[in-house]
């Protein structure tokens, strides 16, 4: 039978109960694939889908903005309507704990576009299996304007590296995530040569305008790849949901 996989980068709790919660109650997503989830936030999660969230800590983030002294853990979040199998969490650069502190720099000539310091957030995928398919999720560092940075390529080539060998165990194995490189600059093309890239050609991005601090943008960054005999069909995106687009798409083993 085919799962509805959704995957958001839902920007910690500003959107998910007046637009994420409602998204979920009608899109009916079997697996959930999440970047940016607050720690507080799984339990809303976990009633939502009565299973348990696989989750992993990037890091500790102001809770409303820059200055707010609040602060929340913030990570990548698995969650499925049937139990997760063989579950594994990978930091391919940080730790676990304990949890880094975000510090954020203003990128020169710009108002209000601030980066993380490259060594202030843990990177990680989590992975677990679903119904005979390999689930992943990762979140990427971010580039000032997406380029594909030496050190964004090389955080690529660390995530490729362990699903690497997660393939030579499951080769049925989907990515789906957030990598902050659009389509048609390296990063992503590094991706899509290990990869299916299933976004269709006619997605010019996935950033939602009316919700992103900069606007429109049209970049792709958020993606599903797959791998071995895993069949994607029916991939749509998703507005007024968080500052990405939702991606949804129907998977099935072959």
């Amino acid at each position: 039978m085919p799962m509805k996989v959704a995957c958001i980068n839902i920007e910690r709790s500003r959107h998910l109960t007046a637009r994420v919660l409602p998204f979920l109650q009608q899109e009916k997503p079997d697996v959930l694939c999440l970047q940016e989830v607050c720690l507080e936030d799984l339990p809303l999660l976990e009633d939502h889908f009565g299973q348990r969230v696989l989750f992993a800590p990037i890091c500790r983030h102001p809770h409303t903005h820059l200055d707010d002294p609040t602060l929340v853990t913030v990570g990548l979040g698995l969650v499925a309507r049937q139990p997760l199998t063989q579950t594994a969490v990978y930091f391919y650069h940080g730790r676990a704990l304990p949890v880094p502190l975000i510090q954020m720099t203003l990128v020169p000539g710009t108002n209000a576009n601030y980066l993380p310091e490259p060594n202030s957030a843990n990177q990680a995928v989590v992975v677990a299996s679903v119904g005979g398919v390999r689930f992943a999720t990762t979140h990427l560092v971010v580039t000032a304007q997406g380029e594909s940075s030496p050190l964004q390529l090389a955080m690529a080539d660390r995530l490729l590296a362990y699903l690497g060998w997660e393939r030579q165990q499951h080769p049925n194995l989907l990515l789906c995530g957030d990598f902050n490189a659009p389509r048609g600059k390296p990063t992503w093309a590094r991706l899509a040569e290990a990869f299916t890239d299933n976004i269709p050609a006619a997605i010019t991005t996935t950033l939602d305008g009316s919700l992103h601090r900069s606007g429109p943008i049209p970049f792709v960054v958020d993606g599903i790849f797959s791998s071995g005999a895993v069949a994607v069909t029916g991939v749509q995106v998703h507005g007024g949901i968080s500052d990405h687009y939702a991606l949804t798409a129907e998977v099935m083993p072959a």
